[in-house]
């Protein structure tokens, strides 16, 4: 029907009165096609492209976080000396003061020595190596700035949670919240982060928060840096959401007066 025409009384078929046209429809037809799966194929590698610039971003991070990790085990043996040297002086003192029988002097001693034995232990204990590493590492650059810190996290000896994902996502968020403290400059305002966690059946829920002066800014509905290099900064809160996405996880960010929150939703053990 479509290639029958009628003019007056007669009919005519499409091929015969247009037969140069008629018979280039299939060639413009194939190449119509040939065009949409060549559209198709580049968009597919334009995702691809985009997935792999999201790992390398990951490896980028990763790979600061186990540098930043080798420079405090360093740090931490090198303390681990100073104490073991300190140790030998205070058994040197105590064996002399044993043999004067200077039992006064002996007790004062023996109180100081927690002092040196304390230095070989974290401030605050997880329950998990590795978010005590970061935790702590976070903590110590707090205090040092002056930022009140407040921990009350818990982690389940026995969970699905991978210990990268876990540097991922403690270290770009306690960062993140360092860095909103360190912008503040309204006296009247407490510069405090606080992280937490706790267990909800098979879910374990991260809340990491700070107070803050800023503003979020967003870029076709993403959250971005406000720092001026975007490539290197704007990368944090990406990369928490594709550390949580391997463990079906939802991450919730609020912004009240002067508090920023976020919290993470992960599950850390099989059904």
């Amino acid at each position: 029907m479509i290639q029958t025409i009628k003019i007056g009384d007669k009919q005519y078929y499409l091929p015969y009165l247009f037969p140069k046209i008629y018979y280039a429809l299939p060639f413009v037809s194939f190449t119509l096609l040939f065009s949409i799966v060549i559209t198709a194929y580049t968009f597919k590698k334009m995702l691809e492209g985009e997935d792999e610039k999201q790992r390398n971003m990951i490896m980028e991070q990763q790979f600061k976080l186990q540098l930043e990790h080798s420079k405090n085990i360093a740090q931490f043996y090198s303390g681990i000396s100073s104490v073991i040297h300190d140790l030998n002086n205070h058994l040197a003192c105590l064996k002399s003061l044993t043999e004067d029988n200077n039992i006064e002097e002996i007790k004062k001693y023996l109180n100081n020595i927690g002092n040196t034995v304390s230095k070989l232990d974290f401030k605050i204990k997880t329950g998990n190596s590795i978010s005590d590493a970061v935790i702590n590492e976070k903590y110590n650059i707090a205090q040092g700035e002056g930022i009140e810190f407040i921990c009350d996290f818990i982690l389940p000896t026995e969970s699905l949670f991978q210990p990268i994902d876990l540097c991922v996502i403690l270290g770009n968020s306690l960062d993140n919240a360092i860095e909103a403290c360190r912008k503040i400059t309204d006296n009247t305002i407490d510069k405090v982060i606080a992280v937490k966690s706790y267990i909800r059946g098979m879910y374990l829920i991260i809340e990491v928060s700070n107070t803050t002066t800023g503003k979020l800014q967003y870029s076709e509905n993403q959250i971005t840096s406000t720092k001026l290099d975007k490539r290197n900064h704007g990368i944090g809160i990406s990369n928490i959401k594709m550390a949580i996405k391997k463990y079906d996880g939802i991450m919730d960010i609020v912004l009240e007066k002067n508090k920023f929150s976020m919290n993470v939703m992960i599950k850390i053990r099989g059904d």
